[in-house]
């Protein structure tokens, strides 16, 4: 909870949530160096994005039609980002990154992903519905 109350969160929403830490635990997945199976079938991956927040992560979905997608949350802000390999403005990451440093290398993994995976920033609505025209996930 005082993670939370750190990082702006209001404690109250996440009063009945249990959190559990994930271990890193599998091999490297694309430019992430240590991956962790969440279901032990390749469909779920969860990966480091560290910076924003300390333990940040993004997960690799891969959909049943094949597509695979990654919900990078706060990692980075835009699908233009991803692509131009931009780092935050400097005020707005002393205000929301943890380590700014690490959070620009984690921008710098996006970018260098594959053109098979959809990178989505938890606050790109653009980027989601161009990325999902026909509805979420498909």
């Amino acid at each position: 909870p005082d993670v939370l109350l750190r990082h702006c969160v209001v404690p109250e929403t996440y009063a009945a949530t249990r959190l559990d830490p994930v271990e890193l635990d599998g091999p490297p997945v694309e430019t992430f160096p240590a991956s962790h199976d969440v279901f032990g079938d390749g469909s779920v991956l969860v990966v480091s994005l560290p910076g924003h927040t300390p333990g940040h992560v993004g997960v690799l979905l891969t959909l049943r039609s094949g597509r695979r997608v990654l919900l990078a949350g706060d990692a980075v802000w835009s699908a233009y980002a991803v692509a131009e390999a931009r780092e935050r403005a400097p005020v707005a990451a002393c205000l929301v990154d943890a380590d700014r440093d690490e959070a620009y290398r984690s921008v710098l993994r996006l970018h260098r992903l594959p053109g098979d995976v959809t990178v989505l920033p938890a606050h790109d609505l653009r980027a989601i519905r161009a990325a999902f025209p026909a509805g979420p996930l498909r």
